[in-house]
């Protein structure tokens, strides 16, 4: 094998170290498992059988971040990046979680109502339109009924 192939070792008097590179990222990887969380890569195969390799949230195919407790430690499920984001841009708080839901919930259903007041003309482009030149010239503006509607000033 080619040198280049090896990782690199700085205390290596060659300057490389004794594993391919394929091999020291699988180590690496293994490494990163066992002294994060403790588990072993069969751990983390059984684990992702269990969860028959979906998300434990949202049900998307392979998920690569396993999520915990921060305050405790303990290994919840794995999980896709977003949910795993998202869980941690809310703070991992219930109360917040719930909040969130409640408010995506509440506008969704007052589109729904809004829908319901709309007759299909209001979807239809408006008879305005863009400056010559301008990257939207020739496209109408077909939510400002709607918006128009949701801000009664109808």
């Amino acid at each position: 094998m080619p040198h280049e192939d090896f990782s690199r070792n700085a205390k290596q008097a060659s300057g490389f170290g004794s594993l391919c590179l394929s091999c020291h990222r699988t180590s690496s990887n293994d490494a990163y498992w066992k002294r994060r969380y403790g588990l072993t890569r069969s751990d983390v195969a059984a684990l992702r059988a269990a969860q028959g390799d979906a998300c434990a949230i949202c049900d998307a195919s392979q998920p690569e971040h396993l999520d915990h407790d921060h305050e405790t430690g303990r290994i919840r499920a794995l999980l896709c990046q977003r949910c795993n984001q998202g869980l941690g841009l809310l703070r991992d708080d219930p109360v917040v979680l719930r909040a969130a839901a409640d408010y995506v919930e509440q506008h969704r259903a007052a589109l729904m109502a809004l829908a319901g007041r709309l007759a299909a003309d209001d979807f239809a482009p408006s008879t305005h339109r863009a400056p010559a030149g301008s990257p939207r010239a020739g496209v109408g503006s077909h939510g400002f009924a709607r918006w128009r509607a949701m801000q009664g000033t109808d």
